[in-house]
């Protein structure tokens, strides 16, 4: 009988977030060269990373379902899979939005939510790439701190635009489309945020 071929969830927490990271860089380079006819383009390019990252997590659970011994908590692992899962999710909603609402011109802050979701993807990842080599805690708690910061810069740019909106602007359809968009990037960077708390809570109950 042929030997089933062993996981590390740790790599497959990587690979897993790889796909988001490779999603965030799309939707910057769709918005950098923004054309509103390529954005059904880009939205299949970006659901198929989606649909990937998926598959990924499937992969995860499936082979943890007949783990005797994992190295972290079933929980953990599951939980975990399932945030990351979420944020491939979140980003894959912004471009569908956009081309659900219909926009025909972009706002000078979409180009910077785009800009900061690709840098918090990216810290993201250096946290989970670093989630292996637990005895580093130090190490990987500064990536930590990257990410919440992000988040805190999504934050104070998510008030700015939304403040801006809602001031600026007088046709309501706008004001709704625009909110939609700008509340998909928020749940893109507490997403992001939820994942690097969660790696810190399993490293201090494991520690």
């Amino acid at each position: 009988m042929k030997k089933k071929e062993k996981l590390d969830y740790f790599d497959s927490f990587v690979e897993h977030i790889i796909f988001s990271v490779e999603s965030a860089k799309l939707l910057k380079e769709f918005t950098d060269n923004f054309d509103k006819t390529k954005s059904r383009e880009y939205g299949i390019k970006i659901h198929r990373l989606e649909t990937k990252a998926d598959q990924i997590q499937h992969k995860i659970l499936d082979y943890l379902m007949k783990d005797f011994l994992p190295p972290i908590e079933r929980e953990d692992i599951v939980s975990l899979a399932h945030k990351i899962d979420n944020l491939a999710d979140y980003i894959n909603e912004v471009i569908l939005n956009l081309d659900i609402v219909n926009i025909q011109t972009l706002r000078p802050e979409f180009i910077e939510f785009t800009t900061l979701l690709l840098q918090s993807c990216e810290s993201t990842k250096e946290v989970l790439s670093r989630f292996k080599n637990m005895k580093k805690y130090d190490e990987i708690h500064k990536k930590i701190v990257e990410v919440n910061k992000l988040e805190q810069k999504g934050d104070d740019l998510y008030q700015k635009s939304m403040k801006n909106l809602f001031t600026n602007t007088n046709d309501p359809v706008e004001v709704i489309s625009w909110t939609r968009l700008f509340d998909c990037f928020e749940k893109c960077f507490d997403t992001c945020e939820n994942i690097a708390d969660f790696v810190n809570r399993i490293l201090l109950k494991n520690s």
